[in-house]
């Protein structure tokens, strides 16, 4: 996988929601897999995490044609067992919302890019809620992944409250909700206060090594596993100086 790089006229990166949480998790790996182009091929994870964020839109296009109590025929008989478990699980939990409030069901905005060329950010948002007719809003983002790490959800969704509320302008973005049918997670959570204010942190430090060139390893065995941008003696996973 190729990723591609905006920058503006000045040479300044956009720096978007998933190149933070790579330099989040090793800024070493980051440099290696953006800005080095080193390969990242798409694996199953990937692969099946796009399909079902494609079913997530496609829902929501076609869902008003058909009686409610029909949804879960909206399941793909082309999707694998787990995948039919993750769309079955999705549809019940947002005909549960639609119980709940019919009128703010339809969600505000869907797959929308937003391209702040005053911070140099860029992100596309899964898609945006009303949670009542006073325009409190929720960012919505779908996951699929094993895990669930609250430190980073919540600092990939104060990214897009950041880039929503410095260009949009419309509306109380108030809440997250975060939706993931691997682990049947479907929650609406309220924004920390000061959850922009250390996103914004994070983005300097992270401009701080682009203009710099200071990207550190911060690896550990489970990370290894995970990343292989690196072999053990590069990243000096462990020191062999110490255990001899």
């Amino acid at each position: 996988m190729v990723h591609e790089l905006l920058y503006n006229d000045a040479g300044k990166l956009y720096i978007r929601k998933s190149m933070l949480e790579t330099y989040k998790f090793c800024p070493m790996k980051f440099k290696k897999e953006y800005l080095l182009g080193h390969n990242n091929s798409a694996n199953y994870q990937m692969i099946v995490g796009t399909r079902f964020h494609e079913f997530a839109e496609w829902f929501f296009d076609i869902y008003s044609g058909i009686e409610p109590d029909r949804w879960e025929e909206l399941v793909p008989s082309a999707f694998l067992p787990e995948e039919q478990e993750w769309a079955a699980w999705f549809i019940q939990e947002e005909y549960k919302r639609y119980n709940k409030n019919p009128e703010v069901f339809m969600p505000l905005m869907r797959e929308m890019k937003i391209i702040d060329d005053d911070l140099c950010l860029s992100g596309t948002f899964d898609r945006v809620d009303k949670l009542d007719t006073q325009d409190t809003l929720a960012i919505v983002e779908y996951k699929t992944g094993k895990s669930y790490n609250e430190e980073s959800i919540m600092r990939q969704l104060a990214f897009y409250k950041l880039l929503w509320d410095n260009n949009v302008k419309r509306g109380n973005m108030l809440y997250m909700r975060y939706i993931n049918p691997r682990i049947q997670k479907y929650e609406t959570i309220k924004f920390k206060s000061n959850a922009v204010d250390k996103v914004l942190l994070d983005i300097a430090g992270m401009r701080k090594c682009l203009r710099e060139d200071t990207f550190m390893y911060q690896c550990s065995p489970v990370k290894h596993i995970i990343c292989h941008q690196c072999d053990m003696d590069e990243c000096k996973l462990y020191d062999y100086d110490e255990r001899s």
